[in-house]
């Protein structure tokens, strides 16, 4: 029985891409609006390289999903 190759896939999905990085979806599509992960679209659909996920990996920190809260903001609930 011949050995099965463990082929590299070139793109991911926004659902497969938030798997591989262990993020939720949305935290994927917010990294995609702000232009911090590359992306290609094919089709139609939004696919992410595989090289991205390694850089956002490697970088290690990825911004908050939650804007700040302004000040003005702050005071009033004060």
């Amino acid at each position: 029985m011949p050995a099965r190759l463990s082929l590299l896939r070139l793109l991911y999905s926004t659902a497969e891409s938030a798997y591989q990085l262990s993020l939720s979806p949305r935290a994927i599509d917010y990294m995609i609006a702000k232009g911090t992960i590359g992306i290609r679209k094919i089709g139609g659909r939004i696919l992410i390289p595989h090289s991205e996920l390694i850089r956002v990996a490697r970088a290690g920190q990825i911004e908050p999903i939650t804007p700040p809260v302004k000040e003005a903001s702050r005071q009033a609930a004060a």
